[in-house]
């Protein structure tokens, strides 16, 4: 059966709204006490030890991790909430020198409105090893940290017009590593770099953003997400099984996985027309199972909400939003969410 929203989909995965919620408001407080913990005007010690292990790049981890998976369970009552949540997992993603960072924001934003949000910039960073103050972390330099970068620069051209490097040859060179497992559900390597090379491929849209795609990019993008939303909807399937953690959403599974949720953005673009014929082809390929498709509709809502919050994006990922906040005072993490919140 066909879903046609994130609203069928938490019915038919059968999660409560207000458990929802409850994890998002946990998460993003979690975050945000974490963010006043490595502020200038410091916070109550426990926080400060948490928000500032020895390591530099730890701290902004913590928060961007929390920021995701208050995100995660977002999408399914609120995308621009989840939205504004990811972008803010973005900025500490970038903040920790990890390439992730971009991937995320890349995934969700046009051409314009990430360099109008400093994406350029960020490349720069990331290319250089630091990103900020922070130093990199250990893994910076490792193949999936590499893979996520290579994504975000074949599908962006305003990425690749800054990237320093040639893409076909980080793409060769990864290639020695295929097996590598990514994300939750441990795809290989290898996939990704499969899509990387048919974005690559991909000219038409350098040009024209709403040009169709050849039909056989179209369709082996097509059956590279459908093969990564069904991993997905088994991951979901397998924790559904316990009803107790289930329902009140604290199984250990990514509910909405932010990560293919960005993947999916990179590959069908933020551009309509390009968009309804690459997930047209995945909704048709799982089209049997609702779980799968729990992917592709969560990339095409964060694609209609996107363009209003081109302004957002830009006072997040530049840091505009958090000067803007302590310079009023409001440091301070509080139950409400962003979404509610008069400072959008």
């Amino acid at each position: 059966m066909a879903l046609h929203d994130l609203s069928a989909a938490r019915d038919a995965l059968g999660l409560d709204e207000a458990a929802l919620k409850s994890r998002t408001g946990f998460y993003w407080a979690y975050a945000r006490n974490l963010e006043r913990g490595r502020s200038p005007a410091g916070a109550e010690p426990i926080w400060e030890r948490l928000a500032n292990p020895a390591d530099p790049w730890l701290g902004p981890a913590m928060i961007a991790s929390s920021y995701r998976t208050a995100a995660q369970y977002a999408e399914l009552f609120d995308t621009r909430l989840a939205v504004e949540l990811m972008l803010h997992a973005s900025r500490a993603y970038l903040d920790a020198g990890a390439a992730f960072g971009l991937f995320l924001a890349a995934g969700a934003m046009s051409d314009e409105a990430l360099q109008q949000a400093g994406g350029p910039q960020e490349l720069r960073n990331l290319s250089s090893r630091t990103s900020g103050p922070q130093v990199a972390p250990p893994n910076a330099d490792s193949p999936v940290q590499q893979a996520y970068l290579l994504l975000a620069v074949a599908a962006r051209p305003v990425l690749r017009e800054q990237f320093p490097g040639d893409p076909q040859a980080v793409l060769r060179r990864l290639s020695a590593y295929g097996l590598e497992p990514v994300g939750a559900q441990g795809i290989a390597l290898e996939r990704y770099l499969d899509i990387a090379q048919l974005m690559l491929a991909d000219r038409a849209t350098d040009r024209d953003p709403e040009a169709r795609l050849p039909d056989d990019l179209a369709d082996g993008m097509a059956s590279h997400l459908a093969a990564i939303g069904r991993a997905h909807a088994a991951a979901l399937h397998a924790n559904r099984r316990n009803e107790h953690l289930w329902r009140s959403a604290a199984a250990p599974v990514n509910i909405v996985d932010l990560e293919q949720t960005a993947l999916f953005g990179l590959v069908a673009g933020p551009e309509s027309g390009r968009s309804r014929q690459v997930l047209g082809r995945v909704a048709d390929l799982v089209a049997d199972d609702e779980f799968a498709q729990v992917t592709s509709l969560a990339t095409e809502q964060t694609a209609e909400v996107m363009p209003s919050m081109t302004g957002r994006a830009t006072e997040i990922l530049r840091r505009l939003d958090r000067e803007r906040r302590r310079g009023s005072g409001d440091d301070q993490a509080s139950g409400d969410y962003p979404g509610d919140r008069d400072d959008r």
